[in-house]
């Protein structure tokens, strides 16, 4: 048997604020909040809360550096899709349909 010293489980809410990215493979730990717009990198490990539109990466997660709120202008809000990306960001000619949802071209 197991101590109970070995096996104290904490709890808790995780909560991710509208316009975040958190990357594939990260792990968020109990009791942690992702602020509005924050991104986060792949394989990070999360493990308090992080500040609005920041970027964070790393095991913990450190910040990198801080994100513009200009991001949001390009999304139309009614119709629920993003605008100029084709203009600003070429490459993401390569993205699928299901991945994000662009202009008509």
């Amino acid at each position: 048997m197991i101590p109970d010293n070995y096996t104290n489980i904490t709890g808790g809410e995780v909560i991710i604020k509208k316009y975040c990215q958190v990357g594939s493979g990260c792990v968020i730990l109990p009791k942690v909040t992702i602020g509005e717009g924050t991104t986060v990198g792949a394989m990070s490990l999360i493990t308090k809360d992080l500040n609005d539109w920041s970027i964070y990466a790393g095991i913990p997660a450190k910040f990198f550096k801080a994100r513009s709120k200009e991001l949001l202008k390009f999304i139309d809000f009614k119709e629920k899709k993003i605008y100029n990306y084709f203009i600003m960001y070429p490459q993401l000619d390569s993205f699928n349909s299901h991945q994000i949802t662009l202009r008509e071209r």
